[in-house]
Parts: C-alpha cells; sequence; structure tokens
C-alpha cells in the first residue's frame, strides 16, 4: 500500500469528524447532553486537523498547469468541497465515493478530486466518471511505464528471454491500448453528459425560379474525375 498523503489524512479527519457530529446527535435525541459534548469537541478537533492537513506544507512550483514533485513523495494538492445543498444522502454518497478512491493499492484520492474540480459544479455522476477516468488514466500509465522497462531491456536478453519479453510486452502494450480507449471513452461521455448531445444541422434554402434548373449533389468541371476518398 502507498504511503498517505496529506489529502487522504485530510480526508479521513473530516470524516471522523463527521461520525462524530452524528454520534452527538444521538447523544442529544437521548438526552445525554455530556456525551454529544465531548463527541462535538471531538468533532472540532478533527475539523481543525483537516484545515491544518488541506494547507500545502511546502511551497510548490507549478508548470503547465502541472505540480512539480519535490521528491518522490510530494503529492499534496488543495482541494474544496464541491457539494451544495448538503443532506444526509449527499454526505452518506460522497462518503461513499471517497471510500471508494482510498482502497488499498488504489492511490487515485488526488488525481480523482483534482478532476472534479476542474468543471463547473458537477452533479454525482460527473464525478464518478470522472474518478473512474482517474483510475484508467493511472492504471494506463503504469501499463505502459512496466511496458518501456521491458522494452529498455531487450538488448540485454538472450533470444529466448528476448522472445519471452517481446510477447509480454506486446499484452502490456495491448492493456494499455484498450485502458487508454475506456478513458477516452469516458471523455467523449463526459462531453455529452455536458452538452446534452445536442447535433448542428445545417439547412441551406436555395430558390429556383421558374424555367429554372437545381442540381443536387457535388459537381465537377467536365474532364475532372470525381475521386471517391
Amino acid at each position: 500500500m502507498s504511503e498517505k498523503t496529506r489529502t487522504n489524512e485530510a480526508i479521513e479527519a473530516l470524516k471522523s469528524s463527521q461520525i462524530e457530529r452524528r454520534t452527538a446527535g444521538c447523544h442529544e435525541e437521548h438526552g445525554n447532553h455530556v456525551e454529544a459534548y465531548q463527541c462535538h469537541q471531538m468533532a472540532n478537533l478533527e475539523e481543525q486537523r483537516y484545515d491544518e492537513l488541506m494547507q500545502p506544507d511546502s511551497s510548490v512550483t507549478v508548470s503547465n498547469g502541472e505540480v512539480i514533485p519535490d521528491g518522490k513523495e510530494t503529492k499534496d494538492i488543495f482541494i474544496r468541497d464541491t457539494l451544495k445543498n448538503l443532506d444526509s444522502a449527499a454526505l452518506d454518497a460522497s462518503l461513499a465515493r471517497t471510500n471508494l478512491l482510498l482502497q488499498d493499492h488504489l492511490d487515485v484520492l488526488a488525481i480523482g478530486i483534482d478532476a472534479t474540480n476542474s468543471l463547473d459544479d458537477p452533479n454525482s455522476l460527473e464525478k464518478m466518471l470522472l474518478h473512474q477516468a482517474s483510475a484508467s488514466h493511472i492504471a494506463s500509465m503504469e501499463l505502459m511505464n512496466q511496458a518501456m522497462a521491458r522494452l529498455n531491456k531487450l538488448n540485454s536478453y538472450n533470444s529466448s528471454e528476448r522472445e519471452q519479453a517481446s510477447i509480454h510486452c506486446g499484452r502490456l502494450l495491448n492493456s494499455y491500448a484498450r485502458v487508454t480507449s475506456s478513458y477516452q471513452q469516458s471523455l467523449l461521455t463526459l462531453h455529452k453528459l455536458r452538452n446534452g448531445g445536442k447535433q448542428t444541422v445545417t439547412v441551406q434554402h436555395v430558390n429556383v425560379e421558374s424555367g429554372g434548373q437545381a442540381v443536387v449533389g457535388d459537381i465537377h468541371p467536365r474532364g475532372q474525375e470525381k475521386v471517391s476518398g
């Protein structure tokens, strides 16, 4: 499992604070005001920890719209909550999406949230689609990295090893192509969701006076053959 980033720790702190708030509400319903107060205090501490973790711990360098890592472990980004009109269903759904991003061996939280923040007011469907696209992006890059690692070592293998490495490299490249296609399809689907799948059709009207003639189709000068594409 990869090392937790500040983003991961911040989200976990926020989840803990939300659980404490819910627990406090249950205590208040049963008249346990002391326990409710303690839960609210714990929630305040977790929210404070969330705010601290969401602030980058060092200056970052940005080039071409991306943060340049300061060493291999730097993956910190500043994220914002885009949920509006928050209710229990929206909160539970948001936590469920976050839990999916936090799965072991699936370090896609930062990229997934950054992708959703690239849109103006993304809805739940768009968020889930972008999370899937982010996972596809990471998978495709890892597959290509493995393929290139084997390609770069082909000359150091003997003939038998080279053949096996070539076969495995080909499989990796095929998997890369399929995952990349899935990523691109996600972007096309997102485009349709954002634009409603609208198509523009241009209709041109031609007025033909009495006794005149009109030709519909491609017109080619005499002696020039039509070249089919």
